[in-house]
């Protein structure tokens, strides 16, 4: 049995629940350490779900969707499954053994909403994870300098965001986050969802990859030509920022206290409101 259902099992008890129903990809993907049962790119959640109960789980999904679910989507455990006809609904799949106590990790009639309390147990990665999780972070810095390094100027933000999204595709990386900017795009704007702009001096870009339920998040900046001292100055700036936060992280620390050192880190290198302009981050 996975160590992770045991855990989910045993802490039904403790929230009075007979059992809990998880159709988030995030949740499930935890639970199964890769399982998403996605068919649309974008969706919150997927379309099939797990019923735990404290001593079996069942998984519940469409027939049209439950052979290629069994077939090619992790699933570390035993369990029953029931199908229902697509043109219906979960709730059909849950009449004939929903329990009276239902938990949702999803807005659902006459259950009882348990996605604040997930993310807790979903904290810490496995050590294959941790490995899944720095080859991820690998690739996909790789795609990004690949790119980088071939502009030139005149190519368009959109042209660079199907550039990265083609190759994050081939490696199996589904590019969740995909901004670039351009000249002074950069500076307007804090989240440069790619358009038409054209590269004139420098370029922006940040992808968001996900595998397996893995999320990795990096950002690289190209200068065509040398940059001058007021940018070299700002760059220089940021990097000792950053740093100072990175310094800061220790385990077992409050995020709170994480948070007004981040402050205190924009205020030591002049730049005292700055980490109001964007969001910092979190656990």
């Amino acid at each position: 049995m996975s160590e992770r259902l045991h855990t989910l099992q045993r802490a039904l008890a403790g929230w009075q629940l007979d059992a809990l129903l998880l159709t988030r990809r995030d949740n499930i993907a935890w639970l199964t350490q890769g399982a998403s049962y996605y068919v649309v790119e974008r969706a919150e959640t997927g379309v099939a779900s797990l019923l735990i109960f404290p001593d079996r789980v069942r998984l519940l999904a469409p027939e049209n969707e439950m052979p290629r679910i069994l077939a090619e989507e992790p699933l570390p455990f035993a369990c029953e499954t029931g199908c229902y006809p697509w043109y219906t609904s979960l709730e059909t799949a849950l009449a004939s053994c929903r329990p009276a106590r239902l938990g949702s990790d999803a807005p659902l009639a006459s259950t009882v909403n348990m996605e604040p309390e997930l993310p807790r147990l979903r904290q810490g990665l496995s050590e294959d994870e941790k490995q899944r999780f720095r080859q991820l972070g690998r690739e996909a810095a790789r795609i990004v300098e690949e790119v980088a390094r071939a502009l030139c100027p005149g190519i368009s933000e959109r042209e660079v965001e199907a550039a990265i999204v083609g190759r994050c595709l081939a490696c199996g990386i589904r590019p969740v986050c995909t901004l670039v900017a351009a000249d002074e795009r950069i500076a307007l704007y804090k989240h440069p969802v790619p358009g038409t702009k054209r590269l004139a001096r420098k370029m922006l870009i940040t992808l968001g990859a996900e595998r397996l339920g893995l999320n990795v998040s990096l950002t690289r900046m190209v200068h065509l030509g040398e940059p001058d001292e007021a940018l070299k100055q700002r760059i220089g700036t940021l990097a000792g920022i950053h740093a100072d936060i990175l310094q800061a992280i220790a385990v077992n620390r409050r995020w709170q206290d994480f948070f007004a050192q981040i402050q205190q880190a924009y205020r030591r290198h002049g730049w005292t409101e700055s980490w109001r302009e964007h969001h910092q981050g979190g656990p």
